[in-house]
């Protein structure tokens, strides 16, 4: 989990934030697109989304909920993976990254599925799941490695080589 001060602040009122919005929204009836606009897709200051700041504090729960708004809203599948499930921060930061920093596997298998739900290529799985670099230049790889956490490492290599067509 990140320790900067104030992100699980952060993560807690735009989830309070997003309460509000759903009470808000079951009354108004809000088209898709302004959901998606206020709850889904804007960012705070530090390019923050609701989606990130939840990755962050690590609750699956909740970035479930997120994930079934964002699949029925009316992004398409890479739209959904680059501005849901890859979306960055200003660091370049993204929910996986995050996830295999703290070494949440939990939240990785959950990132993983939705990703695999979207039917994309596989090398463009590879590339922005695996790949994907921070303003740092680190990729999960790094990140897994970092940590030194082996079950870690190899959970991310299986799929590596699963996303490639490498068999076991």
């Amino acid at each position: 989990m990140d320790e900067r001060p104030g992100t699980s602040q952060q993560a807690e009122a735009r989830l309070n934030y997003c309460r509000k919005c759903g009470i808000v929204l079951k009354k108004l009836q809000l088209r898709t697109e302004e959901l998606n606009n206020k709850v889904l897709l804007s960012k705070e200051k530090s390019g923050q989304t609701t989606w990130l700041l939840v990755a962050r504090s690590g609750k699956v729960n909740v970035l479930e909920k997120l994930w079934h708004r964002a699949r029925i809203s009316q992004l398409k599948p890479y739209g959904l993976m680059k501005e849901v499930l890859m979306t960055k921060d200003k660091s370049g930061q993204t929910a996986f990254l995050m996830a295999t920093r703290s070494g949440n596997v939990k939240l990785l298998e959950k990132l993983w599925d939705w990703a695999k739900e979207l039917q994309l290529k596989p090398e463009k799985l590879q590339n922005e799941m695996w790949l994907s670099k921070d303003k740092f230049g680190q990729t999960a790889w790094h990140m897994a490695a970092a940590g030194g956490n082996v079950k870690l490492l190899v959970w991310t290599k299986k799929r590596a080589d699963k996303t490639r067509g490498v068999k076991e």
